[in-house]
């Protein structure tokens, strides 16, 4: 994920491709950033799941990404801790697209 992380925030045209097209899992976000091409999708995975808790997620928004740590979330809100400072940050639960854990 980190490498992901790094990938994505390092290259800000990615981040709309990755947008676009959702990998459903990690291994096919990783095969994406290395290929640049999608691979076919299993028919019960077409359903994202919005959020994961108590492991680290790569959390996608329309406008950027984050390696998160998410602890709880409170009203809308995900608290949690986000990566490289391991600061506890909020991030509005309505901004997010998709994630990957």
């Amino acid at each position: 994920m980190v490498f992901l992380y790094n990938l994505i925030k390092s290259s800000p045209g990615l981040l709309p491709l990755f947008i676009q097209q959702q990998p459903q899992n990690l291994t096919q976000a990783v095969q994406f950033a290395q290929t640049g091409a999608a691979t076919p999708r299993d028919p019960e995975q077409r359903v994202l799941q919005n959020f994961c808790y108590n492991r680290w997620s790569l959390v996608f928004t329309y406008n950027d990404v984050y390696l998160i740590w998410p602890a709880i979330n409170l009203f809308g809100f995900v608290v949690g801790y986000f990566y490289p400072f391991l600061t506890p940050s909020i991030l509005l639960n309505s901004q997010i697209l998709f994630a990957l854990c």
